[in-house]
């Protein structure tokens, strides 16, 4: 199974009366609202269903009655590659096995036949040395850990090994040459990225010589340098001793072209960014903490004149479509910018603060959360368009048990790019995974695991720390304006799926499933929920319905979606592993190695209503399964380990117990395997739909796409081309907007949080975004039309309408009000002027005879009228001035982190994920 969040496994869940948008003719409803058409739409097969899904028959494959042999390898394998994203190139498949001792590094296998039988080579035996034991402490320093190549090249292929070599292949590994490591460095500690439009262009941090001493932990010369090979690998220059003296050492990096992935160029291809300390007598070793003697800068000539300082004290920074997130400590004595910033009182241990450009780094803004606790780490999770990142904050919280809790707050982006709204509390995480990530090809879908507020209420959780006994399931189809529970099926596969009460209140039992923690890091690796962008709305999962998620093994079923995520049905009684192909048509599903040994495997091709089965010729313990990055083809690699041989398991194979397993692969081609009953799709075997039903809305518009239909047992092929999405806009409802900036929901309710700091954030210092007093904010990249009848007084982006930047528009009616009572001053003025300059005695007497009965009315009105033209301004500016107070407020202090800056799982394992995730 490839995931999608969190490096491949989707990170990257309601009662089904969630955003229901509709528009046009039909009009628009939410949730209940629309029974009918939810009753038509479960009634054409368009919602997934609550009832099961009937099945007319299954099969055994092969038809011949033989079954599919296994591929032996010397250990498990743990990663899988196939070379580049082109169909013609995925043939080659490169296979890393784990290592046996002595050895650090594993095997490496090679298949040029789309890992068939009979098809691999042990490639690591063709790599001069990569096996061969060296003396002394480095003895065990063989193998190979990881491969990097470019995707427009994957001919080119860097194998990198824990010692003081690379190997380098040209043709897809077919020869193999050895060069050394950049600088003769341990290749163990070296973090490496390829250019994305130089494939000949690769940069390398490496540790120093220096550090492999036995005082590396206090020797502040032990450091990073970075290399740059411009041959892919052949040669590498130190950029560190390029710039003569001006970079003493180098900690975070990037190539600056990954800030123009386009036509538009930000940079020349040669631009580098990257954090450094440009004097000696600065640095601090390996673990400096936050430090304000980093700087962040960028070099257009590989440092070899002097750098561009864009921001003092940068420490760590990453990339995400055009936007730069820089970090800095809290005592850096100046913003971003140059200009003085004060620390006295603000400073922390190991405190940082997050800043933000737009602009390729040229300018910064301070990123401001609306909360008042300090934070010890934060993940940055990439919305579906790429162009802007989630935020999930490790909070230092006050309270004991909040303290201890593995959890985090979910920071929804703004559109200036600084203004993050509270988006989900409490979010569940395993040190630096969060559960927490998209649905592919589904926008503005989410899902996230989140302790239950119960906890706090709880004495057992203070006293045994049991949290993950407190967690629950969470989805939100509008980018995380509002999240729901996940809805529990109505009708079962399998009686032990149902988990709920059968008599009395079973209203708090839904359906809860694990995320990117349970896979990554949990007891037993329990699968994660998973999507991909070419299966649009498939979503599978191992979970349980109950109150809250469990992890006993006889609790957890395998769930399916194909509405992404309204609907879910069970589709086998136990923990699962799982993998999609054929463009989403092409299912296929395991027990996972936690459920024990299997000798058969299923797959279906209707989504999940028949599931015909594959028989092995030996059972095996299945840790993964997986497909071409692209999941378009129909051939799948099934890897995990020889199981034991035992009276109820007699087709294992694996006979000496503690001894480590041989690894086993079985390479699934349903084309083959099918024989006569393959068949290619035609025309008349695809649909229309929107999902999650015909009429709804995400992220202000309503999506039509092309999928096969479900009662169509056909084949898309590889070559297969989706039709194109057509989107039609929706009109904007409460569901296409989120709680503004210092606001939180309750319930349906966007209320003020409570409790922040009154230090400012410079967005707002500087008037450059007006916080609506809706209450409301437009989602980051909704697209719904009329937003005037929600948010009257912005344009839901902080803007005043017209696009203006500036004051609220209460400063424009005291404005106002001055102008008049101004004009009024200037008449009575001239007539004042007038009266005493240029009027006769004699016109003096008769005006004063004529109109002095009038003369106290006339007074007493004046009196009144500039009164109440006073109060009328007080009102006018006053009826502000408790927002105003709340602007004061809505502030945090300095970010602080004692864990890290990060991405999300897909970006931390990027380019060799664990198990291919």
């Amino acid at each position: 199974m490839k995931c999608s969040f969190i490096g491949r496994w989707s990170v990257s869940f309601s009662v089904f009366a969630i955003i229901l948008c509709y528009s046009g003719a039909h009009g628009r409803c939410e949730g209940d609202s629309c029974p009918q058409e939810s009753r038509n739409a479960r009634a054409s097969g368009l919602l997934g269903g609550t009832a099961v899904q009937q099945c007319s028959s299954v099969k055994d494959y092969p038809l011949d009655g033989t079954k599919l042999q296994p591929v032996n390898f010397e250990a498990p394998v743990i990663d899988l590659r196939w070379a580049g994203l082109n169909h013609d190139y995925d043939r080659y498949v490169f296979a890393i096995t784990e290592p046996v001792e002595p050895m650090v590094g594993g095997h490496v296998w090679r298949s040029g036949s789309y890992g068939r039988i009979g098809s691999w080579t042990d490639v690591t035996k063709q790599m001069p040395d990569a096996l061969l034991p060296r003396q002394g402490s480095d003895g065990d320093l063989t193998g190979i850990l990881d491969l990097y190549f470019h995707e427009d090249h994957p001919e080119k292929i860097l194998f990198a090994g824990p010692s003081y070599n690379y190997w380098i292949t040209e043709d897809f590994g077919r020869t193999y040459a050895k060069v050394d490591t950049p600088g003769r460095t341990l290749g163990f500690w070296h973090e490496i990225k390829i250019h994305p439009s130089r494939p000949d262009w690769i940069l390398a941090k490496v540790r120093r010589s220096v550090c492999e001493e036995w005082d590396a932990s206090t020797n502040p010369w032990c450091a990073y340098d970075l290399f740059l090979s411009q041959d892919f690998g052949k040669g590498w220059t130190n950029l560190t001793a390029n710039s003569n003296g001006l970079i003493a050492a180098f900690w975070d990096f990037d190539w600056g072209a990954n800030l123009h992935r386009s036509e538009r160029r930000a940079f020349p291809d040669e631009t580098i960014l990257a954090t450094v300390y440009e004097r000696a007598d600065q640095m601090k070793g390996l673990t400096p903490g936050w430090d304000k003697d980093m700087h962040f800068v960028h070099s257009t000539d590989f440092f070899k004149s002097a750098h561009t300082k864009l921001a003092a004290c940068g420490n760590q920074f990453e990339l995400i479509g055009h936007k730069v997130f820089l970090a800095l400590p809290s005592d850096c004595p100046t913003d971003p910018d140059g200009s003085p910033q004060p620390t006295e009182g603000q400073a922390q241990a190991d405190s940082v603060v997050l800043y933000a450009s737009a602009d390729e780094a040229q300018t910064f803004e301070q990123v401001c959360l609306p909360v008042r606790w300090l934070d010890l780490g934060y993940n940055l999770v990439k919305t579906h368009d790429g162009a802007s990142a989630f935020l999930v904050v490790d909070h230092d919280e006050e309270d004991m048990i909040t303290k201890r809790a593995p959890m985090g707050n979910i920071y929804a982006p703004g559109y200036n790019n600084t203004l993050y709204s509270l988006s989900m509390t409490m979010n569940f995480r395993r040190r630096y995974i969060t559960d927490f990530g998209r649905i592919e090809g589904i926008p503005g879908v989410y899902m996230a695991n989140q302790l239950s507020s119960k906890m706090l209420t709880d004495p057992s959780a203070m006293r045994s720390l049991d949290f993950e006994k407190f967690i629950q399931t969470k989805i939100t189809f509008n980018g995380g304006g509002s999240w729901q529970d996940l809805a529990k099926p109505q009708h079962y596969r399998h009686g032990v799926c149902n988990q709920c009460p059968s008599k009395g209140d079973s209203s708090a039992c839904k359906l809860h499933l694990h995320g990117p923690s349970s896979w990554h890091d949990g007891p037993g690796g329990r699968p994660s929920f998973y999507s991909h962008e070419n299966a649009p709305g498939i979503v599978m999962a191992v979970g349980n319905t109950g109150e809250y998620l469990e992890f006993a093994a006889d609790t957890m079923c395998t769930w399916l979606s194909r509405d992404g995520g309204a609907t879910w049905e069970d589709v086998a009684p136990n923990a699962g592993i799982y993998e999609y192909g054929d463009h989403g048509g092409l299912l296929i599903l395991a027990p996972h190695e936690t459920e024990g040994p299997t000798d058969s495997l299923k797959f279906s091709l209707d989504q999940g209503a028949c599931w015909h089965s594959i028989h092995l010729q030996e059972a095996i313990d299945i840790q993964n399964i997986r497909v071409e990055p692209k999941a378009t083809s129909h051939v799948f690699v099934v890897h995990g380990q020889a199981c034991l041989k035992t009276p109820a398991h007699p087709t294992c194979t694996h006979t000496k117990e503690g001894s480590t397993p041989a690894g086993k692969i079985y390479v699934v081609d349903l084309k083959p395997i099918m024989g006569s009953d393959w068949r290619d799709c035609g025309g008349e075997d695809y649909e229309r739909w929107s999902p999650p039903t015909p009429d709804s809305c995400l992220m202000g518009r309503n999506i039509t796409m092309e999928r096969r239909r479900r009662s169509s047992d056909c084949f898309n092929g590889k070559e297969y081309e989706r039709a194109e999405t057509s989107s039609n806009p929706c009109h904007c409802t409460k569901v296409d907007v989120e709680c503004e900036y210092g606001f939180e929901r309750h319930e349906e309710e966007c209320r003020p949080i409570v409790g922040l700091d009154d230090a400012r954030c410079s967005v707002l210092d500087k008037e450059d975004y007006v916080v609506s007093q809706s209450k409301y904010r437009l989602i980051d990249g909704d697209t719904c039309m009329d937003l005037s009848h929600i948010i009257t007084d912005t344009d839901g982006k902080g803007n005043l309408p017209g696009g203006h930047h500036g004051r609220h528009p209460a400063h424009g009616k005291s404005a106002s009000i001055f102008l008049v009572m101004l004009g009024i001053a200037v008449v009575l003025g001239a007539i004042g002027v007038w009266w005493f300059k240029f009027a006769s005695d004699e016109v003096k007497a008769r005006i004063e005879e004529t109109i002095a009965p009038l003369m106290g009315g006339l007074s007493s009105a004046w009196r009144l009228l500039v009164e109440g033209t006073m109060r009328l301004k007080e009102r006018v500016t006053d009826g502000y001035q408790g927002h105003d107070t709340y602007e004061r407020d809505a502030f945090f202090q300095p970010l602080a982190s004692g864990g890290g800056f990060g991405l999300d799982e897909e970006e931390l394992h990027e380019p060799s994920p664990l198990n291919g995730h």
